[in-house]
């Protein structure tokens, strides 16, 4: 019993302190991790907004072309 209450006073505290910390880096990481992954979708999303915007432009640029023949 005396060597548990040597250990308990020596890091209790840094055990505590785990204790409470790891919620918070987990939670952390957590809201990273999807942060990067709804970027991740946007960024497609907006790519393939940005392709059919040029494909509308060029198919509006031909028609102009027609409508001056």
């Amino acid at each position: 019993m005396e060597l548990l209450s040597k250990v308990k006073d020596k890091w209790g505290v840094v055990g505590e302190w785990l204790t409470i910390m790891a919620p918070i880096f987990g939670l952390f990481l957590y809201c990273h991790h999807e942060n990067v992954r709804v970027n991740e979708r946007l960024d497609t999303h907006i790519n393939s907004i940005n392709q059919r915007c040029d494909l509308l432009h060029h198919e509006f640029i031909d028609l102009l072309k027609e409508l001056r023949k």
